[in-house]
Formats: C-alpha cells, structure tokens, sequence
C-alpha cells in the first residue's frame, strides 16, 4: 500500500483507519471512487492528507458517515468530493452540513443523501436522549430530598466564592442590593421629615 508520508502519519495517530485505507486503495483500483467533476481524482495520499490535517473532524464524519455506509458511498463522486473540499461538507466537528447533503445526493445519489438524513436525525436522537438523562440523573442525585438540595446550595456556594470573578460579581450585585434597600419608601418618609 503506497499512501505517502501523510497516509503513515494519519494511520499512526488512528489506528483503527488501517482496514479503512485497504479497502479504500482496493475500491480505488477497483475504479469504485470516482472523481468529482473536474479534477484529475483522488489517491490513498489524499485519503492520509484529508486525515492528517483535518484531525478529529475527519475522524468523526469517516466513523459516523462512511463507515457505516460504505457501499452507499462506493461508485460515485461524494466521497472523493469530500475529501478533497471539506469545508464545502462538513462543520468543525464533522459532521455533514445541510448545503453538504443536497452536494452529496447530487454525486452520490438520492439513496446515500437519504441514509445519511437518517444518521443526522439519530444523531440528533442520541443527543436529545443524553440531555435528557443528564436532567434526569442531576434531579435525582440533588432534589430527590432536602439534605441534597442542601448539599448542592453548599457546592454552589463554593463555587461562587472560590473563583475570584464570581465572587467579585456576587459581591457587587449585594451591594447594589443593599443600596437599594436604604432607598426604600419609608427611608424617604424619615428624611422628608416625616
């Protein structure tokens, strides 16, 4: 497998790419990846060097969108396109953009745009169901009785007064607090003289 230094590299820093990159070189010399419209194609170094400088980003839409559709990706120009314009396709963590699907149904096809739809809502799904559970979780470890609520008053006390921004703006609102308390109506009434 020639990949050049980059496709080493990125294979070194995810090793679990290895499988990834055989059969992306055997679909390449299978003639299973197609270049987009107008460039000359794409090669296992463009596979490393999509990797190599696109990190964790590569990673999340490579394990969360090809991986698990690798057949849907195979005979078309989507995958190729991607890795060679990400920033058409992708946000900053990876995962595919809106404008980035209508691109790929129109390389790929209406049956990858549609599975990869699919993954979006499940991811959205999962993201929803973890939010969910974390409410649940914090609900039932802090107000499921008082000594608990009293317990989560005395951690964020804590960390009211423990960092140092907090505790100059807390301060200040009780200042402004008790100012305004001095200039209620029945202060007034005895300056007035009453």
């Amino acid at each position: 497998m020639r990949g050049g230094a980059e496709t080493v590299a990125a294979l070194g820093r995810y090793d679990d790419l290895v499988d990834d990159a055989v059969r992306f070189q055997l679909a390449l010399r299978a003639g299973k990846i197609q270049p987009p419209p107008g460039t000359a194609g794409v090669a296992l170094q463009d596979f490393g060097r999509f990797f190599r400088s696109q990190g964790g980003r590569a990673r999340h839409y490579w394990t969360q969108y090809v991986r698990p559709h690798w057949k849907l990706w195979l005979g078309s120009a989507a995958l190729s396109a991607v890795l060679l314009a990400p920033d058409e396709y992708l946000d900053e963590a990876g995962d595919i953009i809106e404008g980035g699907i209508e691109k790929i149904a129109g390389l790929g096809g209406e049956l990858l745009a549609g599975a990869l739809r699919g993954t979006i809502r499940g991811v959205g799904e999962a993201a929803k169901d973890s939010v969910r559970d974390t409410v649940a979780t914090t609900t039932d470890v802090f107000f499921s009785d008082v000594w608990r609520g009293l317990a989560l008053a005395v951690l964020l006390l804590m960390a009211v007064f423990a960092i140092p921004f907090t505790r100059r703006r807390v301060m200040a609102m009780l200042g402004i607090l008790r100012g305004a308390a001095n200039r209620s109506p029945k202060s007034e009434k005895g300056r007035r003289g009453g």
